[in-house]
Formats: C-alpha cells, sequence, structure tokens
C-alpha cells in the first residue's frame, strides 16, 4: 500500500517542481501602477520591467533596476531603503529562501521516484518536501509584505501580488501535501517490513528453525503409532481364485494289477 502513496506524494512534488521553476524565473511576482494609471511596474526575483500602454515592456536586471524601483527624490523612500544601488533587502531575502526551497524540491522529486526501487529513501524524500515547504512559507509573506510596502510609499494607485508569485504559492501547498503522503508512504512500508518480518519469524517457527513444531500424526510405517487399515484393491478376486485352486485339486489313483495272461 505504501508503493501508491509514494507515487501519489511524488507525482505532486513533480507538478510543484514545474509550477516553482516557472515562478521562480517570471518577473511576474509583484506590480503596480503610477499615479496617472499609464505605466505598469512589476518587478520579481530577478528582473524589474516597466510598460506602457502603448509600448512594449523594457525589463532591467537586478541591481542596477533598483535605481528605477527606487525614486531618490522621495524622502520617505530615501529614507526606508539604506541599500539603494543594489537589489531590495526583501528580495535578497526571499531570493535565498525560494532557491534554497526550489533545490530541496527538485531532490525530493529525485528521491522520491528512486524511493520506488529503494524503500528507505522515502524517508529523505518526505524530509526534503517538508524542508522546502518551510523555505517557502517563509519566503513569500516576507516578499508580499516588503513589497507592498514599497509600493505603498511610492504613491502607487494600485499594487497586488501577480503570476509568478501565486504559481509559487501554489509550489508551496503541493510540497506540504507530499510531504505528508510520503510521510504516510514510509509509515506504511515500516508497517509492511514489520509484518512481513513477523511472518517469516512464523513460518521459520514451523519449519523448526525457530522453535518447537507440533506433533504430526503418525503414518503406517511402524514408527510410532498405526492408521486405519487402508481398503486393497483386489483382495477379493485373490480369495476367489485361491478358492477355485483348492477344488480342483486332484489327487493320485494306484494303477489296477495287470492280467495274468499280459504277465
Amino acid at each position: 500500500m505504501w508503493m501508491p502513496l509514494l507515487a501519489i506524494g511524488t507525482a505532486h512534488s513533480f507538478v510543484g517542481l514545474i509550477l516553482g521553476w516557472i515562478g521562480f524565473s517570471s518577473p511576474h511576482w509583484h506590480g503596480y501602477n503610477s499615479t496617472n494609471g499609464t505605466h505598469h511596474q512589476y518587478y520579481g526575483l530577478w528582473k524589474y520591467c516597466q510598460a506602457d500602454r502603448n509600448s512594449p515592456a523594457v525589463c532591467h536586471t537586478w541591481p542596477a533596476a533598483s535605481k528605477l524601483l527606487f525614486n531618490t527624490s522621495d524622502f520617505t523612500n530615501r529614507a526606508l531603503i539604506k541599500t539603494y544601488g543594489h537589489r531590495p533587502q526583501w528580495v535578497r531575502t526571499a531570493d535565498g529562501l525560494v532557491t534554497t526551497g526550489m533545490v530541496l524540491h527538485s531532490f525530493a522529486v529525485i528521491l522520491g521516484a528512486l524511493g520506488h526501487c529503494i524503500g528507505v529513501l522515502t524517508y529523505g524524500a518526505a524530509l526534503l518536501s517538508f524542508l522546502s515547504f518551510l523555505m517557502l512559507v517563509i519566503a513569500l509573506p516576507i516578499f508580499a509584505a516588503d513589497a507592498n510596502r514599497q509600493s505603498k510609499h511610492s504613491g502607487a494607485e494600485q499594487y497586488v501580488q501577480e503570476y509568478g508569485y501565486y504559481m509559487c504559492i501554489s509550489t508551496m501547498i503541493l510540497s506540504y501535501f507530499a510531504s505528508l503522503v510520503k510521510s504516510l508512504a514510509a509509515l506504511y512500508r515500516q508497517i509492511s517490513k514489520k509484518r512481513k518480518k513477523n511472518a517469516q519469524n512464523g513460518q521459520n517457527a514451523q519449519n523448526g528453525r525457530g522453535g518447537k513444531t507440533p506433533q504430526q500424526p503418525v503414518t503406517q510405517n511402524g514408527r510410532g503409532g498405526k492408521t486405519p487399515q487402508q481398503p486393497v484393491a483386489g483382495r477379493n478376486n485373490n480369495s476367489s481364485i485361491r478358492a477355485m485352486m483348492t477344488q480342483r485339486r486332484t489327487y493320485s489313483v494306484p494303477a489296477a494289477p495287470r492280467p495274468a495272461y499280459l504277465r
């Protein structure tokens, strides 16, 4: 029963792995509109992009993009952000935690797949899935809270988390579910292993390798007792033949004396 559970947990981890890496590489984590509503700006762990209604988006990588994100003429932003010219602190923190979580998640998928051949790896797969969940559950709220705070201080009319962020949220949920299912698989594997061992010990006891076996019924071989006589095929026919042979016995008669004229 533990192998189907492991397969279910590994499948959820694999789906979460695909969603997580797509969201990890996407710049659509947090987006906001400028005060006049003509500019849409969004960023993720790697890039910061600006888009107009009538022109394609222009993206810049960190840390160069931080000069575009933070308005240095705004005293509030200058006082709030002390890492001007670098990636924002919350982006760096989220990047490190999410990267660690996704690497752990990748190894959890590999161990889950190998667990069908090497059962002991099921424990490692469950542990890595749970650690991946912990990394993501710490990183994602940090990013969302600080990104919303920055958009609010910059005077943005609207700000919201975008699909890249929510794809990582899906990965976090799938990691948690996969860790539970894999833990159940590991538990059932241990129970199955113990039952198999007990059954083997019982079999060894019956075979005389682990204890005394109950007395077996004695057969008709003269080594301990007698069994009921079994009917013998053809016994009645043998008796009839023997009786017929007895009746047909003939006896020799003494020869008569020869006549005198023949002497």
